[in-house]
Formats: structure tokens, sequence, C-alpha cells
């Protein structure tokens, strides 16, 4: 904020790697930083995590392109209907058939971990590589998701598996999110 006041409106090439998890620490960027850039002004981890929602307007409706922190309940309170648009027909950044992708190959709704992959958990794990949210809060893990995303490459995973994440209020960004990164290669535990 201090930066913006002293120069007004600031902007900044994409710290994000196409189609990798976004980064969400300064360490993320350091570790690939983009071409280009030659500062980082670094203000800790994002509060976020995960992108914006992107929305339209049309015929009254509020179109959700691609979901993020704001929930559709949200929405749902300042318009008379939210609709979630078919994310096939979306033209929205961050909406290709493969996204937000670790290197390693990733495992959907898998609830418990499997010997030789790095299990991201969510909600009470005794055996996790790396905790969504111990205590089920859909703010931390949407918060944390791509840190865990980037935990399992930089630990040298080929295989990841995500538990479960309910599909209500931010869980339907984070699923959209883990889809998209799964994309192509998906084995999903519960279908």
């Amino acid at each position: 904020r201090e930066l913006i006041a002293m120069t007004g409106p600031l902007a900044a090439p994409s710290a994000n790697p196409s189609g990798a998890p976004s980064p969400t620490r300064p360490e993320h960027i350091l570790a690939n930083p983009p071409s280009g850039v030659d500062a980082l002004l670094a203000a800790g981890p994002c509060a976020c995590g995960l992108e914006s929602t992107v929305v339209g307007i049309e015929h009254g409706h509020i179109i959700i392109h691609r979901p993020g922190m704001i929930t559709s309940e949200a929405l749902s309170a300042h318009a008379p209907t939210t609709i979630l648009r078919d994310k096939e027909q979306s033209a929205s950044p961050g909406l290709r058939h493969r996204h937000y992708a670790p290197k390693a190959n990733l495992i959907l709704n898998q609830p418990k971990p499997v010997q030789g992959q790095f299990h991201i958990a969510f909600g009470p794990s005794a055996h996790a590589d790396f905790q969504l949210s111990a205590s089920g809060d859909l703010a931390e893990a949407a918060q944390r998701l791509f840190h865990g995303l980037m935990e399992a490459d930089r630990m040298g995973a080929k295989m990841a598996s995500v538990a479960p994440i309910p599909n209500e209020g931010l869980g339907i960004a984070i699923n959209e999110r883990l889809q998209r990164a799964a994309a192509g290669g998906i084995v999903d535990v519960e279908s």
C-alpha cells in the first residue's frame, strides 16, 4: 500500500508461470522468478491464496466465470440470482484445460495417504505430508492450497493425492482449481 501511495497506479508482470500453481509466498517467486523482474516486494504469504472471483452481469443475473474467494452465496445476497456458468463457456483467465498444475500427477478425493504418494490432507489426519486445514476451515484451505501443491514438487513427488474437499462455499473454488490442476491425469477415488 505504501508503494502504491508513493507511485500511484502500478502494473507488474504476473508471477505465475503458465499452467503452474499460483505463487502465494515470496519464496515461490524466488524459486522460479519470471523473466524481466528485477525486484520483489515481499509482504509475506497471501492472505487469501486463491485468485479473485471473476463475474459478469447478464440480464440482471450474476454470472460467475471463475469461482474464487467471493462465493456464490455471498454474491446471492446482492443480486436476485447467481448462476454458475459452464466453465468451458467462460471467458476468464485461469480456465485453460490444465492449469495450476504441479509437476506431480494429482489424485483427487483420496481420504487417506497411500505409500509413495505425497498426501495433502483436509481435516483431522494423523498422516499427511501437507495439511490444508486440520480444523476443516475452507478459508484456511484456500489460503494454503497452492503452497501445498508447490510443496509436493519441492519434495520431488511423482504422485500427489488430495483429500476430499466439501463442494460448498469456498470449497467450490478449491475443487475447481484442483480439477484443473489434475486435468488429463485425474484419478478420482470417489468415482
